[in-house]
């Protein structure tokens, strides 16, 4: 995940709303559905750090020879390891990082 370079950004973004609402539709439950915005502008910082996240699925294997054998990693992201059910190790996590990554450095279609 990537966090926005400068708090101002947000307070920004809500001044705006404030001045002119975003398109949204009501869907057939009821709820609002808004429409992406990507107009945020350039940057104001060039730090922005890109954070690994796990968002609570996390694992820890204690020692570098343990194996897990639970499925891990969302479905089009797993390793062959995984797939195959064969149990997986630490490496595993390299190959997500991997997939993930190899869009961004060739700018081209990615595994599926």
């Amino acid at each position: 995940m990537v966090s926005f370079e400068d708090p101002t950004v947000l307070a920004d973004f809500m001044d705006s709303q404030l001045e002119k609402l975003m398109a949204f539709k009501i869907d057939s439950t009821g709820r609002p559905v808004y429409q992406s915005y990507n107009g945020f502008g350039p940057l104001k910082s060039p730090r922005s750090i890109p954070q690994l996240v796990g968002f609570g699925l996390a694992t820890k294997l204690e020692e570098d020879d343990n194996w897990g054998i639970w499925p891990i990693q969302p479905d089009h992201y797993w390793a062959p390891e995984v797939i195959l059910g064969n149990g997986w190790q630490m490496p595993a996590d390299i190959w997500n990082l991997g997939v993930l990554v190899r869009p961004i450095v060739v700018q081209g279609c990615c595994i599926h």
